[in-house]
């Protein structure tokens, strides 16, 4: 693989990331300290989980990680990617697998999207360089905070704790029919977040390599997240969320091809993630069918 990599450019996806049921986004057993307020304790009557905060403002947020993490496991899903175990735990359950190629040869011809030349997957969400050269990632998915208005919204309710409620539930032994209390700190249905990624696009020794073609898998991601869920329990109904107010746009020109702005005009209007794929196609659509 050469080494002669260039930035051609790189394009701005932002959209509102609203909860349409409580959002569990977890940052541990119990939680931290609020103004005095203990919100966490393992013991009955205290949350099992809370939800992860800001640590200045002690505001709820979505990290960066968590969102594309689901987004990179729900594009694997809809391929029939073959995973492998990159942390190797004392059981399956305890390891974590994800997507990786094999060798240089399937990272850079893998295929699996029209018109692009190797691996989306690894290409869009990043590859470990362990075992052979990669290029750089091409997404970056950035931590989502409080737009203004949910911020000044949930200010006002008079939530259990600032900003966030707690879910109630019970677990119910099958065997003896005895009931244990269970607490869940969760944003309510409404809490909105401005959520934002930023994909690079290259070209080696010259070559553009068309990452443009990985915004519509990016944005099948999306399509796949609102129909699942994203954080904690979503057997259970928690989770459900939805992206409006789409917007696209080129934050840096480095010699981007007239596809690729093309392309970013026609989605640049902002909408549904829905009609923004009927513009640049559904990738994942093609590869079920």
């Amino acid at each position: 693989m050469s080494g002669r990599i260039k930035l051609l450019g790189r394009i701005s996806i932002e959209a509102e990331l609203k909860a349409k049921t409580g959002l569990a986004i977890g940052g541990g057993d119990g939680g931290p300290s609020l103004g005095g307020l203990s919100v966490g304790g393992l013991s009955i009557g205290g949350l099992e989980t809370a939800v992860v905060r800001d640590p200045l403002t002690g505001e709820p947020y979505v990290p960066g990680s968590s969102l594309k993490g689901k987004l990179r496991a729900l594009t694997e899903r809809a391929l029939g990617a073959q995973l492998v175990a990159v942390v190797e735990g004392k059981s399956r359950r305890e390891s974590r697998f994800l997507h990786r190629c094999a060798g240089e040869k399937e990272y850079l011809s893998g295929g699996g999207l029209d018109g692009y030349g190797g691996c989306a997957i690894c290409h869009l969400f990043g590859a470990i360089p362990d075992r052979y050269p990669v290029y750089p990632t091409r997404l970056v998915t950035r931590d989502a905070y409080f737009t203004s208005a949910s911020r000044q919204a949930l200010a006002k309710r008079r939530t259990e704790l600032p900003f966030t409620e707690v879910k109630s539930e019970s677990i119910l032994d099958r065997l003896t029919a005895a009931s244990s209390p269970r607490h869940c700190e969760r944003v309510p249905a409404g809490g909105a977040f401005d959520a934002r990624w930023e994909l690079n696009l290259y070209a080696v020794d010259g070559n553009d390599l068309h990452d443009e073609k990985l915004l519509g898998l990016l944005l099948a991601g999306l399509g796949l997240l609102e129909e699942d869920y994203l954080g904690g329990q979503g057997s259970r109904g928690y989770g459900r969320v939805e992206f409006s107010g789409l917007k696209v746009k080129v934050s840096h020109d480095g010699g981007l091809s007239a596809e690729a702005k093309d392309l970013v005009a026609k989605l640049s209007a902002g909408g549904t993630v829905a009609a923004a794929l009927a513009i640049s196609g559904n990738p994942l659509a093609k590869a079920g069918s």
